[in-house]
């Protein structure tokens, strides 16, 4: 039977039902070198016979038909086949196949192939310069932070010795100045990262209640500034541990805060949230959001703020500066996650910014039960009974083992040794020394100041939940290693590698190790000498740039762990990305 549009320009093959190649089109025979049907198939048993092998393109098959399965199953996705002319010659082609079938039961499938190979070679061209480019951008910041990291740590350094008022204003200065161009130069950087997918997430144990506190409290003072009503809003329904990368959590929501800070005029308001929306013994879903009553974003602006370099206006990049960078980092730091940012805004009135991410609860996670295991706390009853029972959810929202008192009870033959008391009442945490020692006994007010009691100044509204928790938290810590280091004395002595190929960092670091009597050091100069040192000399402590001649910090840390196998422990082998600003403590 015939088939008119043989006569087209398209690459046509035409196969029976089994498998046989019925008829090819002229234009078939012309793009791949072929007489006739004759000279084909005389070579050929199978159009997969011309494809070559490579990741990405159709795939040869022993059997005829298994090469076009996979696009009668997908017709809609786009199949390429890289295949090879009888001059030897590479062409990429878009490949279509689609059965037919006629009234007297004889079926066909008909394959075209269209040569798009100029078009695959410019998008090709296109994407290895694209990534290139952001290799580039890579390489450059990286060579940026560092002189910078030396500028900064040598300006602190600086700030430490007797200087004079206009001296110290100069290296504030400096200090500032500094700070804000390495913000943005990590800005690029971490961009460059997201293009070349070479960011990778950590997994590690965090107490979500202190991360987020510690990033509030971070982004309060500039909130202050500006006479913001700063507020923080933590579900206690959170675990108390969960697995995450804390440091990628905290850019998030350190973009998220400090652009509605930025955003907000005077006397506004931002609040930090976080609310469980799903939860089960070992996961846990917590929705955060940032909320503001800034400017607020143009409708149409809403899909375009994610974009690199992008803002809801080309005039905020000059009246609050910034790269443009901060939210499309945030939105890719999200969806690695395994999230999505969104957003919603009413121009002039504000915007929220919120994303859901799930999380895996610890194991073994150090809790404020445990903590406090040893304790039974006692909660004075008050005229305050709103504050109480705020009191109340929080201790049982954490199974904290707990009990209620009157006010005016006679507390000498109610405490015991194994008591820590909270009351709202200085007078009454006075009356408990008597029988408990001060870091038994917890004031809570809104208005605390006594020398002779463990006080916290708590506002009473949604955010006392969670300060409530880390002020316990943070008490009990510091209760029991204040008991261990009674019971033992650690003099601890260290040996230590630092590989760094910069003149001024290996200074800087030197510096501040030379604060430490009882830490040595050695410096290696590349990530080849480092290996070599670290083989032949035993170190309790490693620290590793990345970028160094002759051999990489990654690589060289590679052939260390080979070698010495479980010798340096994990947490004891430092890679650093030109950033030597570390403390021992």
């Amino acid at each position: 039977m015939g088939f008119t549009y043989l006569d087209s320009e398209e690459n046509i093959v035409i196969v029976t039902k089994n498998n046989q190649i019925d008829k090819m089109n002229k234009a078939f025979y012309r793009a791949f070198g072929y007489k006739d049907m004759e000279s084909f198939t005389s070579q050929h048993e199978c159009i997969c016979d011309l494809f070559i092998q490579r990741d990405g393109y159709l795939k040869k098959e022993k059997r005829p038909k298994m090469w076009f399965d996979p696009i009668l199953q997908e017709p809609n996705k786009i199949h390429l086949a890289l295949m090879m002319d009888v001059n030897n010659e590479e062409h990429i082609y878009n490949v279509k196949s689609r059965k037919v079938h006629y009234d007297n039961n004889i079926s066909y499938v008909i394959h075209t192939f269209n040569d798009i190979t100029e078009l695959e070679q410019a998008k090709q061209k296109a994407q290895k310069a694209e990534m290139a480019q952001a290799m580039f951008l890579a390489n450059m910041s990286h060579e940026i932070r560092t002189p910078m990291n030396g500028i900064l740590g040598f300006a602190e350094l600086l700030q430490n010795t007797e200087l004079s008022d206009t001296q110290k204003k100069y290296v504030d200065i400096i200090n500032s100045s500094t700070r804000t161009l390495l913000n943005i130069i990590n800005d690029i950087l971490d961009s460059s990262k997201i293009a070349n997918n070479k960011i990778e997430l950590e997994s590690i144990e965090i107490n979500p209640y202190v991360e987020l506190n510690t990033t509030y409290e971070l982004l309060k003072s500039l909130a202050e500034q500006k006479s913001l009503v700063y507020i923080n809003r933590f579900d206690t329904e959170m675990f108390e541990c969960i697995i995450s990368d804390p440091t990628r959590l905290r850019q998030i929501l350190t973009n998220l805060l400090s652009n509605a800070i930025k955003f907000t005029p005077q006397n506004g308001q931002v609040v930090f949230e976080t609310k469980v929306i799903k939860t089960s013994d070992s996961f846990q879903t917590i929705r955060f959001s940032v909320h503001d009553t800034g400017i607020g974003i143009p409708k149409e602006k809403l899909q375009t703020i994610f974009k690199p370099f992008s803002q809801a206006d080309d005039s905020t990049t000059r009246k609050f500066g910034g790269t443009g960078l901060g939210l499309t980092i945030s939105a890719d730091l999200v969806k690695v996650f395994g999230g999505k940012l969104q957003v919603n805004s009413t121009e002039g009135e504000g915007t929220t910014f919120f994303f859901d991410l799930e999380f895996e609860k610890c194991a073994n996670g150090t809790m404020l039960k445990n903590l406090l295991a040893d304790y039974e706390l006692v909660v004075v009853d008050d005229d305050k009974k709103l504050v109480v029972e705020m009191i109340d959810k929080t201790l049982a929202s954490f199974h904290l083992n707990y009990k209620h008192i009157p006010k005016g009870s006679d507390l000498r033959t109610i405490l015991t040794k194994n008591n820590i008391i909270l009351t709202l009442d200085t007078s009454i945490g006075m009356q408990a020394r008597s029988v408990l020692p001060r870091e038994q006994i917890v004031c809570i007010s809104d208005t605390c100041n006594n020398a002779h009691l463990e006080c916290i100044d708590i506002v009473f509204d949604e955010s006392f939940g969670s300060n409530l928790y880390n002020f316990l938290l943070s008490k009990m810590q510091n209760f029991t290693a204040m008991h261990k280091e009674n019971k033992e004395t650690f003099t601890q002595r260290l040996k230590i590698l630092v590989a760094e190929d910069y003149d001024i960092n290996r200074m800087l670091i030197e510096s501040l190790l030379d604060k430490y009597p009882n830490i040595t050091y050695e410096f290696a100069h590349d990530g080849k000498e480092a290996v070599q040192k670290a083989t032949n000399t035993t170190y309790d402590m490693i620290f590793m740039d990345v970028n160094m001649p002759k051999m990489n910090g990654l690589d060289a840390t590679k052939q260390i762990r080979t070698k010495l196998k479980n010798h340096i422990p994990k947490s004891h082998l430092h890679i650093s990305n030109n950033n030597p600003q570390f403390k021992l403590n």
